[in-house]
């Protein structure tokens, strides 16, 4: 039965040749697709697993943010930065 249908599929296959492609094609950018896509989500969730001192790094992180903002407002209007409200 599996012989007979094997038979069947490679008869189809030389009769309707873009029908072949298209179905190759299609079955491997959809691989290529989930490979990249599967590949891509474990790099992401294995970022900063390398040390022990993970939780620093958002700290850190903040910190800079509020330092840049400030330094950013203090240079666009030095005289308003200084004044005490």
């Amino acid at each position: 039965m599996v012989k007979n249908l094997l038979l069947v599929a490679l008869r189809n296959f030389k009769r309707d040749k873009w029908y072949r492609l298209l179905n190759i094609l299609g079955l491997t950018i959809g691989t290529k697709f989930s490979l990249f896509l599967i590949f891509y989500i474990k790099d992401e969730l294995s970022y900063d697993r390398f040390t022990i001192y993970t939780f620093c790094f958002g700290c850190i992180t903040a910190l800079l943010t509020v330092i840049f903002h400030t330094l950013k407002a203090a240079l666009a209007n030095p005289v308003r930065s200084l004044r005490i409200e």
